[in-house]
């Protein structure tokens, strides 16, 4: 059997690079006023990985870049999630119709840059979503939200003798307590974008 020579970190990032560079996509970024996003996104621009659309307000966005010292480079997409149209809404009502979804409901969930960045790529406006979460963002997540993912796995078999049975989070808290723990969350629109993120 053939095997690839394997590659340093560094050696597979330039490869990644160069992959995405070539393969000329249009992602977008439902985190559009976050710092680390802002800052990817630029970076991605300018030096032509992707074509990034962000999701955020334009003058978040503006306010964010000039708090960080950051130029945001032409060609640097912001879509104010506010501006949705009766396309998306339409295309997400024809998604979830099996689920009972109806056009009051599809304008509320629009609302998250998430589901709009998804019904972007639904309707081939954008080549892919990526959004990326640690811990905090869970636990952020779950202030506003009420969400139990934050919280720690359940414990999947449970005996009558363990008095306080532990069990981890789904992503790591505060440190990393062991070879392989995760530390971070990718969301994309497909296995091949996730891993092209790493």
């Amino acid at each position: 059997p053939s095997h690839s020579p394997r590659l340093s970190p560094a050696a597979f990032r330039r490869l990644l690079t160069s992959m995405a560079t070539g393969a000329n996509r249009r992602i977008v970024l439902p985190e559009g006023a976050e710092p680390r996003t802002l800052r990817a996104a630029v970076e991605c621009q300018e030096r032509g990985i992707a074509r990034c659309v962000l999701l955020a307000r334009p003058e978040e966005v503006a306010a964010t870049a000039a708090g960080l010292g950051i130029v945001l480079p032409d060609g640097l997409e912001v879509v104010d999630p506010a501006r949705v149209t009766g396309r998306h809404v339409d295309a997400l009502v024809q998604a979830r119709r099996h689920k009972g979804m109806i056009a009051a409901r599809a304008r509320e969930e629009l609302a998250d840059p998430i589901v709009l960045g998804i019904v972007m790529v639904l309707l081939g406006d954008v080549d892919g979503l990526v959004a990326i979460y640690t811990y905090d963002d869970l636990a952020a997540d779950q202030d506003d939200h009420g969400s139990r993912v934050a919280e720690p796995l359940p414990l999947l078999i449970p005996h009558p003798t363990l008095t306080h049975g532990r069990t981890q989070y789904a992503l790591a808290r505060d440190q990393v307590n062991y070879v392989g723990e995760a530390i971070v969350m990718v969301v994309a629109s497909s296995r091949y974008t996730a891993e092209d993120v790493g």
